[in-house]
């Protein structure tokens, strides 16, 4: 859609429009707004201020994230109860953190070169 470019673009450049009392105002770095460009603004206020009216009353319709929690700390995820529940269960919280796993190997370990290198090393 052309205001949707058009807007997208005015801010982009760091211009701000808003509708106030039905009006279209906007404000921008000095040297953004050529005359040009306010001509391109004035000549579609009309669509840029439906396309305004018509995002703000969608916003009023949404449910502020948060709902009705009162302000404060914020929940603890999943994961979170779980470790704090680690944490009181055992004296040493420490392992409720460990992650178990196994890595198996397969081969010879030539082990003696190795040990033959650094003892030489050593030595000297």
């Amino acid at each position: 859609m052309i205001i949707e470019g058009l807007l997208s673009r005015l801010r982009r450049d760091g211009v701000h429009i808003w509708l106030e009392d039905g009006r279209l105002r906007y404000r921008a770095p000095k040297g953004v707004l050529t005359p040009e460009r306010i001509a391109e603004i004035r000549v579609s206020q009309h669509e840029i201020g439906a396309f305004l009216a018509d995002a703000q009353s969608l916003a009023s319709e949404l449910t502020p994230i948060g709902g009705d929690r009162p302000p404060g700390a914020l929940p603890l995820s999943f994961a979170q109860e779980r470790l704090w529940f680690l944490s009181r269960l055992e004296t040493g919280a420490g392992a409720a953190y460990n992650i178990t796993g196994a890595l198996r190997l397969s081969g010879a370990l030539d082990v003696v070169p190795m040990m033959s290198k650094s003892h030489c090393q050593n030595s000297r």
